[in-house]
């Protein structure tokens, strides 16, 4: 929905969502699963803040915000993030279950007191229970890079609203994610290793963790002026090729070519 999911005020997002204004903020929206490679972006994450720890001329702060459920089919989250000794830099959407208030902040359990109505109803949103797609639009808007990280996609949806929000994006050069990187000129990470899944046989990949490390580095260096300039042009594409009607006309056109036959046999 390109009239929700759209360029906001960064700041006023930020501030709504209770994210510090230095932060440099890298975005994933992603459901808990075996398919979807947390491990891995933590395991990046923690290799980049070990890059810049040193570095004198990083003026932001970088936060990874993982848009996710917990508990849930997937990952133990809590044990990733005291492997790769993530715990304070890493957040989370937590919405209330009775007031529907919506935050932001570190890993504090799979349910928190709620600052709002002050119910220990405030969870992880998950796939029955998520929060509204404006709420959302917020979310994508504190992000300074979105990446999409998967051993395979059907078409990865968030990447889609995220871009329609003008943050760049970051996916793997494989399945569906290709077309992303043709259409919104995203960056690509490339491939690692190829492997057969066990329960689909189909293949997967495992990313090169060392080019989305490379593409956030690119991104954190941007000046002011060039960050706007690639919101605006990120928007003006995704609104070029991710839009219902131009996808209904292609249908109609396709559908309108089908001449009818008669069946083999009845």
């Amino acid at each position: 929905d390109l009239s929700t999911f759209k360029i906001q005020d960064k700041t006023k997002c930020r501030r709504a969502m209770d994210i510090p204004h230095d932060a440099f903020v890298i975005g994933s929206v992603m459901r808990n699963q075996k398919r979807k490679l947390i491990p891995e972006l933590f395991k990046s994450f923690r290799n980049l803040l070990d890059e810049l720890e040193n570095n004198s001329l990083v003026k932001k702060i970088p936060y990874l915000y993982l848009h996710t459920s917990y508990p849930d089919a997937g990952w133990d989250i809590p044990e990733l993030l005291k492997e790769h000794r993530l715990s304070n830099r890493v957040l989370f959407t937590y919405v209330c279950k009775r007031c529907n208030d919506v935050t932001s902040g570190v890993f504090a359990g799979p349910s928190v007191v709620c600052g709002k109505c002050l119910s220990k109803n405030k969870v992880f949103p998950s796939v029955s229970a998520g929060i509204e797609s404006k709420q959302l639009s917020i979310i994508y808007n504190t992000f300074d890079i979105y990446v999409q990280y998967a051993i395979c996609e059907g078409f990865g949806m968030p990447q889609v609203e995220a871009a329609a929000c003008g943050i760049p994006i970051a996916t793997i050069d494989y399945s569906a994610m290709c077309d992303i990187i043709q259409k919104l000129k995203a960056f690509p990470i490339g491939i690692q290793t190829y492997f057969k899944e066990l329960e689909t046989r189909a293949i997967r990949v495992y990313p090169n963790n060392d080019d989305l490390i490379s593409a956030i580095k690119k991104v954190m260096s941007w000046p002011a002026p060039v960050v706007e300039k690639k919101r605006i042009e990120i928007r003006k594409l995704t609104e070029k090729f991710y839009n219902w009607d131009d996808v209904s006309k292609k249908w109609e056109k396709y559908l309108d070519q089908i001449k009818p036959q008669a069946p083999d046999h009845w």
